[in-house]
């Protein structure tokens, strides 16, 4: 990854003659390309969290009863796919082993997964009752979490981008629909900016979903690849109307 956000925001003024900088105030600017670069990566979490990721050693809790914080984690994650048992205080106790996977339950179904297993709650993961660790000398003590991660917010103009260059272009696209809409260019210009995009789009999402075609998966997608913010279907028609949300019938 070679892009600067300076190149990113060249781009984007160069994509019209008539784009006048002076209209968008340059923190604002900075703000733009790490809010789009954000964005890219969520969208790739939801499609494939395999695209980007990543697999990072959690802290070293101190106590059986503590928790471990996702935000300590670096980069940050966007989606957390598997968490494995590191390391132990003591020794390793009946039923778990450094490697073992940690089944992700829901505190509301927690009965789908086997243990040892842990929550996610609160950008945290919480040890399901006493499943790692029961004993004040004797618990696991740190994971190893698989996750598809977030970049960090950008703080400078002439920071690299996190985003491969190849995919550079995601965020230069909206930030020229930004200069656009500050110009009040909103007809022709924003049309064909919002079609490129999409086209641009589109790539990116074929590129995501093909990434690991040879990996064998379960038959049922636990996350289907649904078109992320595209409109049409049927919406809500008030109380009681459209579909029901997931989980009720």
């Amino acid at each position: 990854m070679s892009t600067t956000a300076q190149q990113v925001y060249d781009r984007a003024t160069a994509m019209a003659f008539m784009n006048d900088p002076s209209l968008i105030d340059p923190n604002q600017v900075l703000a733009y390309i790490g809010l789009y670069e954000r964005n890219v990566y969520l969208r790739a979490a939801r499609l494939n969290p395999e695209y980007f990721g990543v697999s990072t050693a959690s802290t070293v809790r101190a106590s059986n009863t503590d928790t471990w914080s996702l935000d300590s984690l670096t980069p940050v994650p966007a989606a957390v796919t598997r968490v494995e048992v590191q390391a132990f205080v003591g020794t390793p106790y009946a039923g778990v082993a450094a490697g073992d996977r940690v089944g992700l339950a829901s505190i509301r179904w927690p009965d789908l997964e086997v243990a040892p297993r842990a929550l996610l709650r609160g950008r945290k993961i919480v040890g399901y009752k006493n499943e790692l660790g029961a004993d004040v000398s004797n618990y696991v003590s740190q994971l190893t979490v698989y996750y598809s991660p977030l970049p960090a917010p950008l703080s400078t103009i002439g920071q690299t981008l996190t985003i491969p260059d190849e995919w550079a272009d995601l965020v230069t696209y909206p930030l020229a629909r930004i200069l656009a809409i500050r110009d009040r260019r909103i007809d022709e210009e924003l049309n064909w900016l919002t079609v490129d995009f999409q086209g641009l789009q589109q790539m990116f999402d074929e590129a995501v979903l093909v990434y690991d075609y040879g990996v064998r998966r379960p038959p049922i997608q636990l996350v289907p690849p649904l078109p992320i913010g595209a409109g049409g279907g049927q919406r809500n028609q008030g109380p009681g109307g459209g579909q029901p949300p997931p989980g009720r019938a």
